[in-house]
């Protein structure tokens, strides 16, 4: 619990600061576009986690072609989501009526491939109770990918797409951290026995989960 409130007041100053800095340099239809792009990808993400954390997080037992399977899995959705998200950029640019939309969600479809390699990694440290190292590897990735790269690169002229690196930014460093806490072997396997434990749970809480974000939204 101290970890994990640690982590949470850290990233909460840490976006206040990074914040209120990149507001005075960026416009506010520069942060509306970020918003927009989010907002999507937001919904994507429930789609594309598919409970496959929490069914390595509550099983009694693991082996390494359960976890095997379930970075199948992961890789397999976020990627599915990413190409989805990617093909059906034009048609969610128009709907929202901005056209720089399109390579903005194009680019920021490459966190959810991302996602697929660190998703296994933290559902392990959560397992096994490792919040100090989640804590420690959300708040150094935030640093380093929002206040430098992102502030640098507004600072240089690059206006949204410095938020959209900062985005791609904190998921490669945050994926490449997470792997190094907690590695583990990053060979598919297609026996569907392996995967049917970990999607009867999953999926249950995936199900429940979308439900839940379209009663919110």
């Amino acid at each position: 619990m101290s970890w994990t409130m640690l982590g949470t007041v850290g990233n909460v100053l840490l976006q206040l600061f990074y914040t209120s800095w990149i507001s005075q340099i960026l416009s506010p239809a520069e942060f509306g576009l970020m918003a927009l792009a989010t907002t999507v990808m937001g919904f994507g993400a429930h789609f594309s986690r598919m409970g496959i954390g929490q069914a390595l997080i509550q099983k009694e037992s693991l082996d390494k072609y359960t976890i095997r399977a379930a970075f199948t899995l992961s890789l397999f959705f976020n990627s599915l989501v990413a190409l989805l998200l990617f093909v059906s950029a034009p048609w969610i640019a128009q709907y929202f009526k901005s056209e720089l939309l399109v390579p903005i969600l194009s680019i920021t479809s490459l966190t959810f491939v991302c996602n697929g390699f660190s998703a296994v990694s933290t559902s392990l440290l959560r397992r096994d109770m490792q919040f100090k190292k989640i804590s420690l590897i959300n708040l150094l990735s935030f640093i380093l990918a929002y206040p430098v790269i992102g502030i640098v690169l507004a600072l240089q002229g690059w206006e949204v797409w410095s938020l959209v690196t900062a985005l791609l930014a904190q998921s490669v460093i945050f994926s490449v951290l997470q792997y190094i806490a907690k590695p583990y072997p990053i060979i598919p396997t297609f026996k569907t026995s392996h995967y049917v434990p970990i999607l009867s749970y999953g999926g249950k809480v995936s199900f429940n989960g979308i439900l839940t974000y379209l009663m919110v939204i």
